[in-house]
């Protein structure tokens, strides 16, 4: 007997389903812009479901912070390093290194936050140094 799909699974078929199937079917400008949003949502849902958790943990080791043994924990803590991570950008005596770090560790969280909503993404583009 063939076991049942994840949630991700599943919601990534029915966002397929709509924007595949469904689309072709509805004529009306504004609900076919609607189901264009749902489809689009339910795919990032389905992404952020299948790797969320993974990237919470990323996220903390980029930033220097604990990583908590139970996932129930890790919006807590996140929401804690990211704090902290704001306090030292702020704080004037933050060395140029210990910046540098920082913002390259927010390109690489921001970069992959950013590939959940938008699955093409590239994390390749070149952002200026400031000047």
């Amino acid at each position: 007997m063939p076991s049942t799909p994840d949630a991700p699974t599943l919601l990534a078929a029915i966002a397929r389903f709509l924007a595949a199937d469904v689309l072709q079917e509805v004529q009306d400008p504004a609900r076919r812009f609607r189901l264009r949003i749902a489809a689009h949502t339910l795919g990032g849902i389905a992404r952020e479901l299948a790797v969320g958790s993974d990237l919470a943990r990323a996220e903390l080791a980029a930033l220097g912070a604990e990583v908590p043994t139970d996932s129930a924990d890790l919006p807590t803590a996140v929401a804690a390093a990211r704090r902290a991570m704001v306090g030292r950008i702020r704080d004037p005596s933050t060395g140029a290194d210990e910046l540098g770090a920082l913002r390259k560790a927010l390109l690489d969280i921001e970069g992959a936050s950013a590939a959940l909503g938008q699955p093409r993404f590239s994390r390749d583009l070149h952002i200026e140094e400031p000047r």
